[in-house]
């Protein structure tokens, strides 16, 4: 059962890398405490929105699968931002959750070269410096050349609801680490840290008064997330909006004595992007109301998911406040809100594959590393399988710079600067977002993909063809003039049609397509003066610093700087430049150091 790469744990950093290593090539062993929690959305069953629907559409760029699962099983779809430009606008999808779930166990289950069992694993093996397998909690021990843990929020994880505190990383699943793991962990040296999510009440979809709600409608030309044309059911559900009141609030206002974290019964830091609702409660106390939005989470499920609403306050209180609740005054409660609190690693302590770098040949990858998003992890534990691969295969290593990919952007950030609460990618965190657009992802990923090779040939192809009607029309637009004017500049005047100037030329281009060639043109300016700008910080880039520099030894140093860089070990120079507490004078202090 000796593989040459084991992932632990089935969540999507799991399925991503346990894919990315078995279709790149390697004998892939997948472990997981079970079998049937393999692709369990948690929380919200949703896919996307502001700089997540990027993320998905890079995967599905290089190969992943996040973005195919999606699309099979989408009963909702829309797009956030759409009255703004095409660089922050995020594809969202309400995905059935049951389906999702299956379809991901079927494909992990048929992948060639991947094996899955059920086990619990309490530590990892090393040899000479190097993590070489690990061992279960039955004894047997399984050797690799790289392991990729991925534990989601089950590594010490304790679920809290008011005064209830039970083991488990989500309802109803109780198997967690023991510990072993955490502590092997630190006696590594690694700094761990506690972190918290939560999750909100599910509803029993017929007991519901909708008369009161706001319906939202899916939106058929939002585009799927996937070119490989696997598309869902089908059906589509609505969704549906409603605000809170000053009753609701009195409730929480009356009860934060009784929420974990603020009776003191959790220490951890939860999300600030997604707070509790408690939290919103006590930080925007001068809000008369709160959106929440009611969503399915399948065809055939009872459960709807009230978005907004995620506590940990007792069962008694979030019943107080479901009847305060316009429409929901006989609401029916199948799940109870609750929070996690789990143990996380300080990413900084990674190098930029997601490799420990005290244990070599062990990866993190997923909210172990304090992200927050399904999105986020997949793309982890894929960006972690690639590089294990290539570094056991003496192959060039992954790399995605901040300039090419929201990818590229996750991983920078979080092992410069590391997390100490849950990380969440937004779009202002893209110094290069203007060109990272979502419709584009495909083609500037278009060489990474070809040298992966885990995109089949007809879909690059297809892509190279898209690329080329791209590349035809913005000659043709250039090439025509009327009265001194080029087409292609008329194209970026803002007051100007552009889609009649296309329409003028015959131009055929649908679609996202269309919409790809205006945004271009439009954001050509702004994309070379910001270019022009950063110019020097991906210079430094490109400039390696020695892994045992001796930052110790260069007494311009201040001692935060030294200390900053010691315990990041940049890899670049530009890497260096990105950390909390180095100043551009350090930064030319550590290019003296690597001239002499």
């Amino acid at each position: 059962m000796d593989a040459q790469i084991i992932v632990i744990g089935g969540g999507h950093a799991g399925c991503e890398a346990a894919l990315a290593a078995a279709r790149s090539g390697a004998s892939t062993l997948l472990i997981t405490l079970r079998q049937s929690g393999i692709g369990e959305l948690s929380c919200n069953p949703a896919m996307g929105g502001l700089a997540k629907g990027h993320l998905i559409r890079e995967l599905d760029a290089l190969g992943g699968e996040i973005g195919r699962m999606t699309d099979r099983t989408t009963l909702f779809r829309h797009t956030l931002n759409r009255s703004r430009g095409p660089a922050v606008r995020g594809t969202r999808a309400q995905v059935d959750r049951p389906l999702y779930r299956t379809l991901m166990q079927g494909v992990v289950t048929a992948q060639d070269n991947l094996e899955v069992i059920e086990g619990r694993v309490c530590g990892f093996l090393t040899e000479s410096g190097r993590c070489v397998g690990v061992e279960l909690a039955d004894g047997q021990r399984v050797l690799s050349d790289a392991v990729i843990l991925t534990t989601g929020t089950f590594l010490g994880a304790i679920c809290h609801r008011g005064e209830e505190e039970t083991p488990g990383g989500r309802h109803g699943e109780t198997e967690v680490d023991d510990g072993s793991i955490s502590a092997q962990l630190r006696r590594l040296g690694l700094r761990l840290q506690r972190l918290k999510t939560g999750t909100c009440p599910r509803l029993h979809r017929d007991s519901i008064d909708y008369s009161q709600l706001a319906p939202q409608y899916s939106e058929s030309d939002t585009p799927p997330f996937s070119d490989a044309g696997d598309l869902g059911p089908g059906q589509e559900i609505n969704c549906w909006g409603v605000r809170t009141n000053s009753d609701l609030h009195d409730v929480v206002r009356d009860n934060l004595h009784r929420a974990p974290m603020y009776a003191g019964t959790i220490e951890a830091e939860g999300p600030r992007y997604c707070p509790s609702f408690e939290d919103k409660i006590a930080r925007f106390g001068q809000r008369d109301s709160h959106q929440l939005w009611l969503e399915p989470e399948g065809l055939e499920s009872p459960q709807m998911y009230l978005g907004g609403l995620s506590t940990s306050l007792p069962q008694s209180v979030q019943e107080e406040m479901l009847k305060r609740l316009p429409g929901f005054e006989q609401a029916k409660v199948l799940v109870w809100g609750y929070a996690v609190a789990y143990d996380a690693v300080d990413p900084i302590q990674l190098d930029r594959h997601l490799m420990v770098r005290e244990l070599p040949g062990l990866y993190l990858a997923g909210q172990i590393n304090g992200t927050s998003g399904y999105e986020e992890a997949a793309a982890q534990g894929f960006w972690a399988a690639l590089n294990a691969w290539r570094s056991i295969t003496d192959q060039p290593e992954f790399i995605l710079a901040r300039d090419q990919a929201y990818m590229g952007v996750l991983i920078d950030d979080l092992t410069t600067r590391g997390c100490r609460e849950p990380y969440r990618m937004l779009t202002s965190r893209a110094e290069y977002r203007l060109e990272l657009r979502e419709s584009n992802a495909w083609l500037r990923l278009l060489d990474p993909a070809k040298q992966l090779g885990l995109v089949s040939e007809q879909r690059l192809q297809a892509r190279a063809e898209r690329a080329e009607r791209l590349n035809q029309a913005k000659t043709r637009l250039q090439s025509h003039r009327e009265k001194g004017v080029s087409a292609w500049e008329r194209l970026l005047r803002p007051q100007d049609d552009a889609d009649a100037i296309l329409d003028e030329l015959g131009i055929g281009l649908t679609g996202s397509d269309r919409g790809e060639l205006i945004a271009s043109g439009r954001y050509a300016g702004y994309i070379a003066r910001e270019r022009r700008r950063l110019a020097a910080q991906r210079d430094l880039d490109k400039v390696r610093i020695p892994k045992h520099f001796d930052y110790a030894g260069r007494p311009s140093l201040s001692n935060e700087a030294i200390e900053r860089l010691q315990a990041v070990r940049p890899e670049t120079l530009g890497q260096a430049a990105r950390i909390s507490g180095v100043t551009p004078a350090a930064v030319q202090v550590i290019a003296l150091g690597l001239r002499s």
